[in-house]
């Protein structure tokens, strides 16, 4: 071993590295192992992955359980046609129309309703099957009438009665005329229901009241006339011109006197019916001194007394129609129905289409023809106002009529007549320029032509 002056035995190091050998001890005594330490380490590090696994378990159960809602609500939503579902679901696909329309999908009317019915849709003529009928098999009869173009029409039992000046006719869903008379009606307006059939003049006085071919009465009014409308019951309600009103009703009764009067002097009288179930007269009034809107007004004819008005701004209704206990509005941009205590049942404004013309029936159906940005849309509406059918058409209907379920409908020379609902269509082509259609029943209806009626049967 190497001495130093000091004579110090420093063995195999030299000074250098004996202070090496200091520090390394110093090191490592101050690294020794602390247990504590390492077990509090170890239990956060066990409580982290714990409350990691926790928190991807919540994760899992999280969207399973989503999977499971977004499953359930899709079903719902699909198969829910009323409620809060329906009423979404309707709101969605209206929407949905708008942002991709699809021809074979029902119009999108932008009709605003109160009531969230159920509102079912067929196709298009896109799809259904034409029958053709043939004028030549017989199953279309051509019937002479001078003036048909001037004439008035209604459907009566199983025909139609046809009337011009000074005649009235009727003729059978077999194309034979069963019977006609002479009358003192002038430029005659129409009106039958039940076994009841009445004629009056329009701009004139005259009143007569038909049962089947006998005439029952004969009445001069006091008032010029416009509308005419008959009950069941042989009640007949006018909508007159009086001087210094705006308007007047008169109901007759089935022996030809007066029982019910009323004038305006604030609101224009437009229409007016009568319900055969309750006696009770709905007439359709227009107020435009500052705005323009419409009132319904239900008379009690027993008590002589008004009962109900119910008010419809921004709109003008032009025909009003009694059918049981509901009062339909047939509007410029609106469709109004409710009840003769004033409950509305239905207020549908149309604000993105041009209504083009209506039809409505004895029992309440209506039906409206629309046109919706170029393309032509027929609705079937029930009494209450719910839309029954959606159809839309490969072109603009001129003439329009309804029968319950069943709805006839011509463009030019062609004439289409088929049952909401349904994928048959009876096509006939008139042999001459169609003026008017009226269906008479499910399986036979009549056109109108300039000189002639023509009966076609299905």
């Amino acid at each position: 071993m190497a001495d130093n002056k000091n004579g110090e035995d420093y063995g195999m190091f030299g000074p250098e590295d004996v202070s090496d050998v200091s520090k390394a001890e110093e090191i490592e005594e101050e690294s020794e192992f602390d247990g504590d330490e390492f077990e509090e380490r170890y239990r956060r590090r066990l409580e982290e992955q714990a409350e990691q696994k926790r928190k991807r378990s919540i994760r899992i159960a999280a969207a399973a359980v989503g999977a499971v809602l977004i499953i359930l609500l899709g079903a719902m939503f699909y198969y829910a046609d009323s409620g809060v579902f329906g009423a979404y679901k309707k709101n969605f696909e209206k929407n949905f129309r708008r942002l991709f329309p699809v021809s074979e999908q029902p119009i999108d009317i932008g009709a605003t309703e109160k009531n969230s019915e159920v509102q079912n849709y067929v196709n298009g003529e896109r799809g259904t099957r034409v029958r053709t009928i043939d004028s030549s098999s017989g199953n279309a009869a051509v019937v002479p009438f001078e003036g048909a173009a001037s004439g008035s029409f209604v459907p009566y039992r199983d025909g139609i009665v046809c009337a011009r000046t000074n005649y009235i006719c009727f003729i059978g869903s077999d194309g034979e005329v069963r019977w006609e008379s002479d009358t003192t009606v002038v430029d005659p307006l129409l009106s039958a229901e039940g076994r009841y059939i009445a004629a009056a003049s329009k701009g004139g006085t005259k009143l007569c009241l038909y049962e089947g071919e006998n005439l029952v009465f004969e009445q001069n009014t006091e008032n010029k006339i416009r509308t005419m409308s008959v009950s069941s019951n042989g009640d007949v309600v006018l909508v007159c011109d009086k001087v210094n009103y705006k308007g007047a009703i008169s109901v007759y009764n089935a022996e030809g006197k007066e029982i019910f009067a009323w004038s305006s002097g604030m609101n224009n009288v437009i229409s007016a019916d009568i319900s055969s179930a309750s006696r009770r007269v709905a007439a359709a009034l227009i107020n435009a001194d500052k705005k323009v809107y419409s009132l319904i007004k239900v008379f009690d004819i027993n008590s002589k007394t008004d009962i109900k008005e119910m008010v419809f701004d921004d709109t003008v209704l032009y025909d009003i129609d009694y059918t049981g206990d509901t009062i339909t509005g047939l509007g410029d941009n609106s469709m109004v129905c409710m009840t003769s205590t004033g409950r509305v049942i239905c207020d549908k404004r149309f604000d993105m289409v041009d209504i083009m013309r209506c039809a409505l029936d004895s029992d309440g159906s209506k039906l409206i023809h629309f046109d919706s940005a170029g393309t032509p849309v027929l609705h079937l509406y029930g009494r209450k106002g719910v839309l029954n059918t959606e159809i839309i058409l490969d072109s603009s209907a001129d003439c329009i009529d309804v029968n319950g379920e069943h709805i006839l409908y011509s463009s030019g020379r062609r004439i289409m007549l088929r049952r909401a609902g349904g994928d048959r269509i009876s096509e006939y082509t008139a042999p001459m320029d169609v003026l008017k259609l009226v269906l008479i029943n499910r399986t036979s209806y009549a056109v109108i032509h300039s000189n002639s009626i023509e009966i076609v049967r299905v």
